[in-house]
């Protein structure tokens, strides 16, 4: 038909189920795809190519024109990820449905929600109740502020997600930055001689000041094992996601060490470090997750000690440790924090530096003009590693006068754009 936009699902198969062909002709548009999630990426693109006055909300009398083009283009990666940090800044569900919104746009289809760190427990758990009655609130000396989400908000929210072809993703931080945990559950903390602790939920700058990371989780408490065991329960009843993150980043280790009760369990156990005691605790979450018909993916520190057969790694520190376990048959997702966090300020991170990253490659300075651009590992062919995708965290954590909303949705916009052509691939020429 003349004048009209015209959708099927015939495209060719080669194209993978988010792939999607467009021809925009004198007299039509035409968009296909194998799979519906195709066709929604394919108008995705159209809205792009058509002036931005149309995301006004407000209607346009005059005609609209596009580019006559002939495109087929399919995601680079299946992973394309944005991170948000709920746990230090509580966000509502409006932030959160306008985020899905804007990474629809750009073609991202995992949104990783930081519910739980020292700073709050934001998801309710209707076994353990203090989780969020607690952990959910700073101390009454900061304030007081915070706040959770209940199962049902977060059941309408993925609801949500699923129709833009976003999948949520929840993180359940563990063993450590459980200072939340503790406050609600302080009989979780490993006794120590001649220390008797006390924990409140703190905001981010109080433990920036501290300089330290808060005490994590007694593993060698069999009740620990077995909360967790009921919370991911939960977890995975909620969210149907096939990955379920555990973080593991940053866990230090002094109170293992002190600890009478974790160095004679290390001991019965052949455990000879701390590492190895963490993943130990490690290995048997991954053994519950994957039971359930799912898989772990934890931060790169989760190689430490030894990594569980079927765990999947966030590379954040760099790129070492997604190399590390992709070389070791591992699915990786790349995150690395000079180029995706979007937390830093723009000097930092500028926006050519996001637009030029590569997770497939890596980067390496040109000298001359102080550019960033791919650059082949060492590797080589042969050996190339497992990679599953690429993610952008924000976690605005950054004291400023601004409200956290505003702050990101000030700051993100232009890396999350930026982000976007680096976890697809887009290939088209103009009609002719």
């Amino acid at each position: 038909r003349r004048d009209a936009i015209d959708l099927s699902l015939k495209a060719s198969t080669a194209l993978g189920s988010e792939g999607y062909g467009m021809r925009v002709s004198r007299d039509a548009i035409h968009i296909s795809a194998p799979k519906v999630a195709g066709l929604f990426y394919g108008v995705q693109t159209l809205r792009q190519m058509l002036p931005p006055e149309i995301e006004s909300g407000v209607a346009m009398k005059r005609p609209l024109q596009v580019q006559c083009v002939h495109i087929q283009d399919s995601p680079r990666y299946a992973w394309r990820g944005l991170m948000l940090d709920c746990s230090r800044t509580f966000l509502s569900m409006d932030y959160l449905r306008h985020t899905i919104d804007l990474m629809a746009l750009y073609k991202l289809n995992v949104l990783h929600l930081h519910l739980t760190d020292d700073q709050g427990w934001r998801l309710q758990i209707n076994r353990d109740p203090k989780l969020t009655s607690v952990g959910a609130y700073c101390a009454k000396r900061f304030g007081g502020g915070g706040g959770f989400y209940t199962q049902q908000q977060m059941r309408d929210l993925i609801a949500y997600a699923r129709k833009r072809n976003v999948t949520i993703v929840p993180e359940i931080e563990m063993p450590g930055h459980s200072q939340e945990v503790l406050t609600a559950y302080p009989q979780l903390a490993c006794p120590v001689p001649g220390q008797k602790a006390a924990f409140q939920v703190a905001p981010f700058w109080d433990f920036i000041s501290q300089h330290h990371f808060s005490q994590p989780l007694c593993v060698c408490n069999g009740e620990v094992f077995e909360m967790y065991r009921n919370i991911l329960s939960e977890v995975i009843a909620l969210f149907p996601s096939r990955f379920i993150h555990v973080g593991g980043d940053e866990v230090p280790k002094d109170a293992w060490n002190a600890s009478p009760l974790c160095q004679s369990f290390m001991k019965a156990n052949g455990l000879k470090s701390a590492e190895e005691l963490q993943s130990y605790f490690m290995k048997r979450i991954e053994k519950v997750i994957s039971a359930k018909g799912r898989r772990m993916i934890g931060w790169d520190e989760i190689l430490e000690g030894g990594l569980a057969p079927g765990a999947t790694v966030m590379s954040w520190r760099g790129t070492r440790g997604g190399l590390a376990a992709a070389r070791a048959g591992h699915d990786v997702v790349m995150a690395p924090n000079p180029y995706t966090y979007f937390d830093y300020t723009y000097h930092t991170t500028p926006t050519q530096k996001v637009y030029s990253y590569n997770p497939a490659e890596g980067f390496t300075p040109l000298r001359r003009s102080g550019a960033w651009a791919p650059a082949r590992r060492q590797h080589g062919p042969s050996s190339g590693p497992r990679r599953s995708g690429t993610r952008t965290p924000s976690t605005c954590t950054t004291p400023t006068s601004r409200p956290p909303t505003r702050y990101r949705t000030f700051r993100t916009p232009p890396w999350r754009s930026a982000s976007g052509p680096a976890a697809c691939r887009p290939r088209g020429r103009p009609c002719r």
